[in-house]
């Protein structure tokens, strides 16, 4: 914990934005984790298509918010939710132990806002089932659910504020 701690004070605004960019390079999207101060563990999971989605979740974040990018995710499947969807994937899951799994409902744009943001968790298949027959109709991604203290898979800052000063003291 106290290495991630450090992680984050090295993480400079202009390095996140990089970092970001470069990894957009190489994939269409990566996948943002947004965690609320103050607010009730809050918190978002959400794609980022472009360098313009990035620049618009800073600009629309709050001073000491925390954002966490996945330098890489486990993609089970994705696409729009039918009822053939719901059964292959039912299929699937009930072929391995089933792990805690994420199912990410939106993309970040500049018109939306990350609280707009959908995201939900299935910790069984019947719950997945409960969770996918839902969101009938609406494109989404699942994935395993990444482990946000993973410092090998992820870099992270804490929004600064308009003085430039990011995170201590300001939040958790």
């Amino acid at each position: 914990m106290v290495e991630l701690f450090w992680k984050l004070l090295k993480m400079t605004l202009s390095n996140f934005k990089h970092t970001v960019f470069d990894l957009l390079k190489k994939n269409s999207q990566v996948l943002a984790f947004v965690r609320i101060p103050n607010a009730a563990n809050t918190n978002y999971y959400f794609f980022l298509k472009s360098m313009k989605d990035v620049e618009s979740l800073l600009n629309n974040s709050n001073p000491s918010d925390s954002i966490t990018i996945f330098k890489s995710i486990d993609i089970l499947d994705s696409g729009i939710i039918t009822e053939a969807f719901i059964k292959t994937i039912l299929t699937t899951t009930s072929n391995y132990s089933f792990d805690p799994e994420l199912v990410v409902t939106t993309h970040y744009n500049h018109e939306l806002q990350k609280e707009d943001a959908e995201h939900e968790y299935a910790e069984s298949t019947n719950q997945l089932k409960e969770v996918l027959t839902k969101l009938m109709g609406i494109y989404i991604t699942l994935i395993k659910e990444p482990d946000f203290l993973d410092d090998e898979n992820t870099f992270h800052i804490y929004v600064p504020d308009k003085n430039g000063i990011s995170k201590p003291g300001h939040s958790y």
